[in-house]
């Protein structure tokens, strides 16, 4: 018998993300996910306004969060959700916007935490790296339908997680694995030793994975470059020198085909077709939206 049903939040940061914004809330919403916080960190395209219509419309909760004097946005941007969510979440995963989470048993997040034990400080989620598909410029489409070729899942930056933790058990903020009271276990609920609060020892995606669109198109690329890392703060010397060709080249990984995110793709068209009365943009078509087809 289940015990009463948890509450679930999903957290990211985000810069100029605005073609993409639709289409990761409507993942996440239709995963069941109850709170979804996105911090909105000095964004000069669409973003603003349309995290004002999803919240609006109560999908999400946009939190404006200029860079300012914190030494690490993202860092400090999750510490302040997780002020919001203790008491009220039985679980949160953190997360950027360029990961979409797979559930390959469950149908719902919370169907996936039920299967937990009390025990249980953190769940940490392996990426699966996509490459860029031989794609040149975005074109039409959502991200899961672009981007079809993935890494082989022993390639290095798979090993890499992010993870949902229960709140209350949270002791200290992390990008990829915050540090928590409890044991750690992977989607399958095995014990995991994680190397550097990062990378776990094998890679494990038969129960959950991240789908991890780390280059997208080589214009979608040079975009990502543009905005800088959202660990560092705007004048922060060295912003904008992690995006570079060679970094680009090493995650374009394009070994197989791996459908598994095609499950939501009709069930996020929908979402989408639904919205597109009160959105600022068409998302029925992201493509629509400016910047990126050139």
């Amino acid at each position: 018998m289940l015990r009463q049903r948890d509450r679930v939040a999903v957290c990211a940061i985000m810069k100029n993300e605005g073609p993409y914004l639709a289409e990761w809330a409507a993942h996440y919403h239709l995963l069941g996910f109850d709170r979804i916080l996105v911090y909105d960190n000095d964004s000069t395209d669409e973003t603003r306004s349309l995290l004002a219509a999803l919240q609006d419309h109560g999908i999400l909760q946009g939190i404006s969060w200029p860079s300012r004097d914190h030494k690490n946005p993202q860092t400090a941007a999750y510490e302040d959700a997780l002020s919001m969510i203790r008491g009220d979440c039985d679980w949160a995963l953190f997360i950027d916007a360029d990961e979409f989470l797979v559930l390959k048993r469950d149908d719902t997040v919370w169907e996936f935490t039920e299967s937990f034990s009390p025990l249980v400080g953190r769940v940490v989620v392996n990426w699966l790296c996509f490459g860029s598909s031989g794609r040149l410029a975005k074109g039409s489409g959502l991200v899961t339908e672009r981007f079809v070729l993935a890494s082989h899942p022993t390639f290095a930056a798979n090993f890499h997680v992010k993870t949902f933790v229960r709140p209350n058990f949270v002791k200290a903020m992390g990008v990829h694995a915050p540090e928590t009271d409890g044991i750690t276990v992977s989607p399958g609920g095995a014990r995991v030793e994680l190397r550097d609060e990062t990378f776990t020892p094998t890679v494990e995606l038969s129960i959950a994975q991240i789908n991890h669109y780390f280059t997208k198109s080589q214009v979608e690329y040079g975009h990502k470059a543009r905005r800088g890392e959202s660990t560092v703060n705007q004048s922060a010397p060295g912003k904008f020198d992690k995006y570079s060709e060679g970094l680009f080249n090493f995650h374009d990984r394009n070994d197989r085909a791996d459908p598994s995110a095609s499950r939501y793709v009709g069930g996020i068209r929908d979402l989408l077709a639904a919205w597109s009365a009160w959105l600022p943009f068409d998302e029925r078509n992201p493509s629509s939206q400016t910047g990126l087809d050139g």
